[in-house]
């Protein structure tokens, strides 16, 4: 009877780990809304810059973190670029990130406008945010979680001149 209690307990503590681990990070502001009611991040994490500095991470570090920042998105563009997704048009998306202290992605909550993409596109992007925050790592670190948030402006692929002239 023991040996079959303790197989249990693996098999439930593997369940919780591989659950853990497969958490999802990056969704929609309304997916988060639907899964976690009114639950707010914002009073978990202060935000990166504020225009009251006591409130603000960085303080006095603005043009360093808004390098952080756009290398942090840039990163996202070539990633995505790698993956072979290509945008069909432009799309604008807002976005607001919640790092931990040693700048890990915990959350990555975006919103496109509608009509910015259709939802084959949405669920790709989606997959591939997904791997993309689990391994990234913001190059600033803290002494508590932040968070930031901004607009990316996605272009859609330009297709190459035709190498056929009349």
């Amino acid at each position: 009877m023991f040996p079959n209690a303790c197989r249990l307990l693996v098999v439930y503590a593997l369940t919780i780990a591989f659950a853990a681990s497969a958490q999802k990070r990056a969704m929609t502001f309304a997916e988060f809304r639907n899964l976690h009611g009114g639950t707010s991040l914002d009073s978990s994490y202060r935000t990166a810059l504020n225009v009251d500095s006591t409130k603000a991470v960085f303080s006095g570090r603005k043009e360093e973190l808004h390098d952080a920042w756009q290398g942090f998105l840039e990163g996202l563009g070539e990633y995505l670029k790698e993956n072979d997704f290509k945008w069909e048009q432009d799309a604008r998306c807002t976005v607001k990130v919640y790092f931990n202290m040693e700048g890990g992605v915990d959350h990555f909550l975006y919103s496109f406008r509608e009509g910015g993409a259709d939802e084959g596109q949405l669920a790709m992007f989606d997959r591939l945010l997904n791997r993309f925050v689990e391994t990234l790592e913001f190059p600033l670190k803290a002494n508590e979680g932040f968070s930031q948030c901004g607009s990316i402006l996605f272009r859609a692929a330009q297709e190459k001149p035709s190498d056929v002239t009349p």
